[in-house]
């Protein structure tokens, strides 16, 4: 498509700007061959401008250069070579090349996106198959919230994970993972009260980082670095809280939100299941004794 002896991807995220990719081309001073407004005139669309000797070689050279749209943050498409200077064919091919290009670049974001999505589709099936084997059983409920607890603290890569549960006017822990040993299963605390009484009255999660100094979300691990509180919801109705906290990798719990909502989301029609089991249980055993 180019007639061209070096091709390079150069972005602007940085300065000087850096080549993504290069062909035939090597620790480019991109300022010095195009020109320090290179990137301004590209917005303006794709242009040729003739390179001074010493700049790109020992001789006087040629560039064409076209606008990369879509792109993480400005980038160009550069052409090089010797000898013949491009001319307003080239600047068109430049274009469509560029062009090109950013659907590559936007089709290879799609792609990775699904792809990240089937994987999570894939840990939160793994996550419901634990939870659907207690449904048999609805009266194992702390087995099977236990169970959902230890998983989500593997896959989200969390030191602790808990999972409480709205009980008349309180909040009660029902499972929990990586949690001081003081804190008890059964614990109670006020719907107004913690991290995970907000999120419980609010409907709204809750991210934190660095030492809690906010009243409003005291809790009993103020040095967690990094939390993640979310409803448990089925419809308007919060059910309970999800909480991560102490990420495990240097990067926190970055990219796992959505993991981490989904399970909920999973986690809270699975109890909301157990609840109309168990309540027809209930019923019947009450039928049974007349």
């Amino acid at each position: 498509m180019l007639r061209a002896e070096a091709v390079a991807v150069v972005v602007a995220t940085a300065d000087p700007p850096s080549t993504v990719f290069s062909h035939r081309i090597e620790d480019a001073d991109w300022h010095a061959i195009l020109g320090e407004d290179a990137f301004a005139r590209a917005a303006g669309g794709a242009f040729a401008v003739s390179v001074p000797s010493g700049r790109w070689g020992e001789e006087a050279a040629f560039a064409v250069v076209a606008p990369i749209e879509t792109w993480n943050g400005p980038a160009v498409l550069v052409a090089l070579r010797r000898e013949m200077p491009f001319d307003a064919l080239d600047v068109v091919a430049a274009t469509s090349a560029a062009q090109l290009l950013a659907m590559m670049a936007s089709d290879g974001r799609d792609l990775v996106g699904a792809q990240r999505r089937a994987a999570e589709l894939d840990e939160r099936l793994d996550v419901l198959g634990g939870i659907g084997e207690g449904l048999v059983d609805a009266r194992d409920a702390s087995a099977v919230l236990a169970r959902a607890a230890a998983e989500v603290a593997r896959r989200m890569g969390a030191g602790a994970s808990s999972i409480m549960l709205i009980e008349g006017d309180e909040l009660r822990l029902r499972a929990s993972v990586g949690l001081p040993s003081e804190v008890r299963l059964g614990r109670g605390q006020r719907l107004d009260e913690g991290i995970a009484g907000w999120v419980a009255t609010s409907g709204e999660k809750v991210v934190l980082r660095g030492r809690v100094t906010d009243e409003r979300f005291h809790g009993v691990d103020p040095d967690a670095l990094e939390s993640i509180s979310v409803p448990l919801r089925v419809g308007d109705d919060v059910l309970g809280v999800l909480s991560v906290k102490r990420p495990q990798e240097a990067d926190g719990f970055a990219g796992r939100q959505t993991l981490l909502e989904g399970i909920a989301a999973d986690l809270s029609r699975a109890l909301q299941a157990m609840n109309v089991i168990s309540a027809l249980q209930q019923e019947r055993e009450h039928a049974e004794g007349f």
